[in-house]
């Protein structure tokens, strides 16, 4: 599986961080503080997941004796494999009745409240507050629609807006419908017509016809043309969202 484009780590603060928290070890970290990937490199502070993942959830977050395994506080693990579903759209169990991250909405996202300071007590615990430039791409993230690897997000921002113009209704583009609800089925573990090339293969992202699409690999011939259609292709942050989740077992979440 190809997780060099992935991520890093997913650092932050989140909802109901208790009292257990403290402060990190420097370890994960370069000579410069900033998160380094599996091929030594930092990832780029961006307002996308996999930039937010490395430079604030995995940093300050997924420490040990925070928001890691089983003991995390309050259920809340922001570890690269678990923070992206325990956030988008979850009630927080410190306030259950504030949803941790609400898609286009940061001013109300309980997530980001938290690590502002405007709500409870600011996070991370024991540490630093987060830089402007830290908030501001979280912020934007939000704002954006909170793009990330589950089904749920990528409906949300891919799918829906992106591709149900032709892949919809009783004869789609392809005989591939991709409205809400059925995107999954014609998807994961699906052939192309005619060709033996299946279209997501689960846990195997290089080996999904859909991202050959997508990113424009080896296409003419009876393999068409890259998609959406036309152009305005998704950009790198979509894509790695989409890589991430079908190398994560392309779930119903």
């Amino acid at each position: 599986m190809n997780y060099e484009r992935k991520i890093a780590g997913f650092i932050l603060v989140a909802s109901g961080l208790v009292s257990a928290c403290s402060p990190g070890t420097g370890e994960g970290l370069d000579s410069n503080g900033n998160p380094i990937t599996s091929s030594t490199q930092p990832v780029a502070l961006r307002s996308d997941f996999v930039s937010i993942q490395a430079n604030v959830f995995t940093s300050n977050c997924a420490l040990s004796g925070c928001h890691t395994g089983a003991s995390a506080p309050l259920g809340l693990q922001l570890d690269e494999a678990n923070s992206f579903v325990n956030i988008f759209d979850q009630p927080s169990s410190e306030d259950p009745g504030s949803i941790l991250i609400i898609p286009g909405d940061p001013d109300n996202s309980y997530l980001v409240r938290k690590i502002e300071g405007t709500a409870g007590s600011r996070m991370p615990k024991d540490l630093p507050a987060l830089s402007p430039q830290k908030i501001q791409a979280i912020r934007e993230w939000v704002t954006n629609g909170a793009l990330g690897p589950s089904l749920k997000s990528i409906q949300r921002n891919v799918f829906t807006p992106l591709c149900t113009s032709c892949h919809f209704g009783l004869f789609p583009a392809g005989n591939m419908n991709l409205e809400d609800g059925l995107a999954r089925s014609n998807l994961v573990g699906i052939k192309r017509p005619f060709d033996p090339e299946i279209r997501v293969v689960a846990s195997d992202a290089d080996s999904s016809f859909l991202i050959d699409k997508l990113e424009g690999n080896n296409l003419g011939g009876s393999r068409g043309d890259r998609m959406p259609f036309g152009g305005l292709y998704l950009d790198q942050g979509s894509i790695d969202a989409l890589r991430i989740w079908i190398d994560q077992g392309a779930a119903d979440n």
